[in-house]
């Protein structure tokens, strides 16, 4: 079964930008990512930041949803603290599979439907709290 991957801001630049000398190199590409984010005054993306380089760190660390999962996990409340939530490393990621048809967990923006595909979990401040960044595709929509 194929399964989406996460793909960092790194990796979007790579992409977009070969000739780009810092997003070839994990530690200056933080690092100046990290710096714009703190210039902007975006705590969601210096999170975000941290949360990718810890991922890509420890080797890009992930679970596969298999789809007999997935209709249980639609069901669950998930109402609850994140202090439950207990990570076994400082970021990892959920991938669901490319099957669309094995995905119940879709959503709708200005008339488009978009599947979830990735779930980055994070740790903020040394694990005093959770961040979820959900990837869906609708980057690749938007440009």
């Amino acid at each position: 079964m194929d399964f989406h991957s996460y793909i960092t801001m790194r990796d979007w630049t790579r992409r977009a930008s070969p000739e780009d000398r810092f997003a070839n190199d994990i530690d200056q590409f933080y690092k100046r990512t990290l710096a714009e984010a703190v210039g902007v005054g975006s705590s969601q993306f210096y999170n975000q930041m941290l949360n990718e380089r810890d991922w890509e760190k420890s080797r890009r660390p992930y679970y596969n949803l298999w789809p007999s999962i997935i209709p249980m996990l639609t069901r669950l409340d998930l109402d609850l603290d994140s202090d439950l939530i207990r990570l076994p490393l400082p970021a990892l990621c959920i991938r669901f599979p490319k099957d669309s048809a094995k995905n119940p967990l879709k959503f709708d923006w200005k008339g488009d439907e978009f599947t979830v595909r990735c779930i980055m979990i994070g740790e903020i401040n040394q694990g005093a709290l959770r961040s979820f960044l959900v990837s869906s595709g609708l980057v690749d929509y938007l440009f």
